[in-house]
């Protein structure tokens, strides 16, 4: 099975949302989240697949999506997507967590900059289940900017804190 790092996956992700105009992505956002979750599973996550080389699928064994090589079984990077970051610690993190060898990737969204304690919950979630933190990438995003959406990329240090994932 091949190995994508957190920063691999962040380069093509940022990649792939650089390729949308923000004139499509902040009127989605700005409605209704279905469509814009449907964007970002079926035209950002698919195109970030296809830069690494690999296949997805959606919807597989209840993940959001999924990135493979040779069988989709044999997946290298799992996702959850959720817009609404309320409750994945009960939701979208268990699910990541039972993905052991697999990068796990969350991406959520706040308004306005960090939610209180967001990251705290998420990092509490994902040491409760004894998950491998190094497979971890969380990714924020923030579309109060005026004129984009804002994004931000955390992994788990060596001493299971989050920290920005930079350079």
């Amino acid at each position: 099975m091949i190995t994508i790092t957190p920063r691999q996956f962040r380069d093509v992700f940022m990649s792939s949302v650089s390729q949308l105009s923000e004139g499509l992505l902040r009127p989605i956002w700005e409605g209704n989240a279905d469509p814009f979750t449907s964007l970002m599973k079926y035209t950002v996550l698919v195109n970030a697949a296809r830069a690494l080389g690999l296949s997805s699928a959606q919807e597989y064994r209840r993940l959001d999506s999924v990135f493979y090589d040779d069988a989709v079984e044999n997946f290298a990077v799992a996702i959850e997507h959720e817009n609404d970051n309320r409750g994945i610690e009960s939701s979208e993190i268990p699910k990541l967590s039972r993905c052991e060898d697999a990068l796990k990737v969350l991406i959520t969204y706040t308004r306005g900059g960090e939610p209180p304690g967001l990251l705290d919950r998420i990092a509490r979630a994902v040491r409760a289940r004894n998950s491998n933190t190094a497979t971890w990438l969380i990714i924020v995003g923030d579309p109060s900017n005026t004129e984009k959406l804002a994004w931000l990329f955390y992994v788990f240090s060596d001493q299971g804190n989050l920290m920005r994932l930079d350079g």
